[in-house]
């Protein structure tokens, strides 16, 4: 391990511990799994087939193994240890840091810390990560694009003239480039939020044609989210404070978009006033290894 690496585990309740290489309690050893990912092949062979044919790949889940070492007397870090990394039906968030750079996976506890004696008291635990992909960033931070966003045009100090002066005014582009600087896709987050009357937003990849259709009525004020990372997909509506399950409004035939390696050329619609409809997308750039 480098002296600039660290982790970060946040149980599924909020709960926040660290250990890095130094400068912490709890001494990390070594992180195993944070690369080297396995890709499952599915092959046939045929009656003096020479070699196989391949009928399809799939990327296998991720295993992480991390060592851990405490000093003999601190029992309340090994018992805080314990309770972060106890098994639990939900998965929480691993957070891997080196340097200036963070990724984080989710994940669950397959594997309780185990100690060993000694001088230092050696723990290794055990998570397990079904969607295998390292997302670039804290948990809690993502890339985002604005398309046809609103863009100031005042700025201080500032006088008004008689004639009036425009505060601000709407970026013409309903397209926009997403760069997921990542190798493999990711899901992501798309926000629609009505600035007036409208209907039926719509998010389209430019290339692929692939589109993301609802069928929806919004009002001044509400806001339609739009998640599509693989076990969080969902669609909900933000209406005067209150959230509600609207996963019926996907049109048949919609794709949950993801975002590819590279460039994404975004676009979007609407069925009825685009004018009064504005749309951020949020995702993480992911990595097969870091």
């Amino acid at each position: 391990m480098r002296l600039d690496e660290s982790i970060e585990w946040i149980t599924p309740d909020g709960l926040r511990l660290c250990a890095a290489v130094a400068g912490t309690p709890l001494h990390l050893v070594d992180v195993r799994g944070i690369d080297g990912l396995e890709q499952e092949i599915y092959t046939v062979k045929g009656t003096g087939q020479a070699g196989v044919s391949v009928q399809g790949t799939s990327l296998a889940e991720r295993e992480i193994e991390v060592d851990l070492s405490i000093a003999r007397n601190g029992v309340p870090h090994r018992a805080a240890l314990l309770r972060a990394f106890r098994p639990c039906g939900e998965p929480g968030t691993f957070v891997f840091r080196r340097g200036a750079d963070a990724w984080h996976i989710s994940a669950y506890v397959q594997q309780a810390p185990r100690f060993s004696a000694g001088l230092l008291t050696p723990s290794t635990l055990v998570l397990l990560c079904p969607a295998p992909a390292m997302l670039k960033g804290d948990a809690d931070v993502s890339s985002t694009v604005d398309i046809a966003a609103w863009l100031d045009d005042i700025e201080f100090a500032f006088e008004i003239p008689e004639e009036g002066h425009e505060l601000s005014h709407r970026a013409p582009q309903l397209i926009v480039n997403a760069v997921n600087e990542g190798d493999m896709a990711s899901g992501c987050v798309i926000e629609f939020r009505a600035s007036g009357s409208c209907a039926d937003p719509v998010l389209i990849n430019a290339v692929t044609q692939e589109r993301l259709s609802l069928r929806v009525d919004l009002a001044a004020g509400d806001v339609l989210t739009v998640n599509t990372y693989y076990g969080r997909k969902r669609v909900m509506l933000l209406r005067d404070g209150v959230q509600t399950n609207v996963f019926n409004a996907l049109e048949a035939g919609s794709t949950w978009l993801q975002m590819a390696p590279g460039d994404n050329f975004l676009r979007y619609d609407a069925g009825r006033n685009v004018e009064n409809l504005d749309c951020t997308i949020r995702f993480n750039a992911a990595f097969s290894g870091v």
